[in-house]
């Protein structure tokens, strides 16, 4: 029997975690058990939120119809939590079921991702990724664990330049925001709790993360949030000059935007389905490395994604400067104070690389490689985009 404790479930690397479990336990499925840690408004609602999740989505990466789909479910355990309640708000029927259990992988998925900085925006990210995983540990150290694992950032580093160490901690660096350092304070929580409980524990820095690109369908997301902000933006302008989305991507129109960026570096981009494999498949090889770094072996510069993007959306009229300029015009006052604020410390950061040697062997057993963020592949994440509307609100 396996059991599994996943908390973000229905987060974009969480519930892409969830399928490829179920794909590598497709074959015994009455000797899984999953038990997903769902945030929720109304707890009665959380088997429908797996349903959905699983119909929507989980389906088409698994290769099933709907009818097959709804077998899983019948594995997949859901229970009500919150990083910020005492005690996760976990009922005392649900604890009674998980400390049941020996419990052979406890994910900690679920995070705050607010790229944003600001007194308000560094409370939250403490209270969800640090207070939050604090509690997640209490709670783990009350349970039957083999293992624990747990999900950052390669931003964890800080602001540093040249080839990063997939174990470097540093919390003395400076760091882009409150989140980073949010989560380079909880991953020393882990190590703690690992060293005084002597439990197995990996911690996984996953790069950026876009769609997929392995799996069906090819450059889902289920949020259209920090690779697409930009690309979102664009699309929002567009649209307020058109008036219309008959015509949104096929008409080119000019707006002319100076973007501040660094023009010899670039951003990490790894797919959601790969990052999934690659998390499962070294929890799966059962050796004793605890860091990783999920990214992609080369940066894609920010000219060229950009570029990519904007193309993909036929915006034209836009150019990259090494300055941020003094005499803006409105749309670039616009994007400076909004989405070039929160994302011109990534673009305009000096060169910097993430150590992947230790994913070899992993892709090595599970016979995949990490999809390269060529033109071609970057396109596939542009049509998914697209069809959404780069999860705009738009009507028609």
């Amino acid at each position: 029997m396996v059991n599994i404790i996943l908390t973000g479930a229905t987060g974009l690397l969480g519930r892409n975690l969830l399928f490829e479990i179920l794909k590598q336990n497709i074959n015994h499925l009455d000797n899984l058990k999953i038990f997903t840690f769902i945030r929720c408004q109304e707890p009665n609602s959380l088997s429908k939120r797996i349903q959905d999740i699983i119909a929507n989505d989980g389906c088409d990466y698994l290769g099933l119809t709907d009818s097959s789909c709804e077998k899983l479910t019948q594995c997949i355990i859901p229970i009500y939590y919150d990083l910020t309640q005492t005690q996760l708000g976990i009922s005392l029927d649900d604890l009674c079921k998980l400390k049941a259990e020996k419990i052979d992988y406890f994910f900690h998925v679920a995070a705050l991702t607010d790229l944003r900085k600001g007194a308000l925006i560094e409370e939250s990210c403490l209270a969800i990724n640090l207070t939050g995983t604090k509690r997640i540990l209490q709670l783990a150290e009350s349970l039957n664990i083999c293992e624990f694992v747990y999900v950052s950032t390669v931003y964890a580093c800080g602001k540093i330049t040249g080839l990063v160490e997939p174990g470097y901690i540093n919390v003395d660096n400076k760091f882009r925001n409150p989140y980073e350092k949010s989560k380079v304070k909880a991953e020393i929580l882990v190590k703690e709790y690992a060293k005084e409980s002597r439990i197995k524990y990996k911690i996984f820095r996953t790069s950026v993360i876009c769609g997929r690109l392995m799996e069906k369908r090819i450059g889902s997301v289920s949020k259209f949030d920090v690779l697409y902000g930009t690309g979102a933006f664009f699309v929002r302008q567009k649209l307020n000059r058109l008036k219309s989305v008959n015509e949104l991507f096929s008409k080119t129109l000019e707006i002319p935007t100076r973007m501040q960026i660094n023009y010899n570096a670039g951003l990490n981009i790894v797919p959601v389905d790969y990052a999934a494999k690659m998390i499962y498949g070294a929890c799966l090889l059962d050796d004793n490395t605890i860091n990783y770094h999920i990214a992609n072996s080369k940066c894609t510069l920010h000219k060229l994604y950009i570029s990519w993007m904007l193309e993909a959306i036929n915006i034209v009229g836009y150019s990259f400067i090494e300055k941020e300029p003094k005499n803006k015009n409105q749309v670039e006052k616009f994007y400076y104070k909004t989405v070039g604020k929160i994302f011109m410390p990534y673009i305009t950061s000096e060169h910097i690389e993430f150590k992947v040697d230790n994913l070899k062997k992993i892709e090595e057993k599970m016979n995949i490689k990490c999809p390269q963020i060529n033109q071609e592949n970057f396109l596939h994440l542009m049509n998914f985009a697209k069809d959404n509307y780069f999860g705009l609100d738009i009507t028609q």
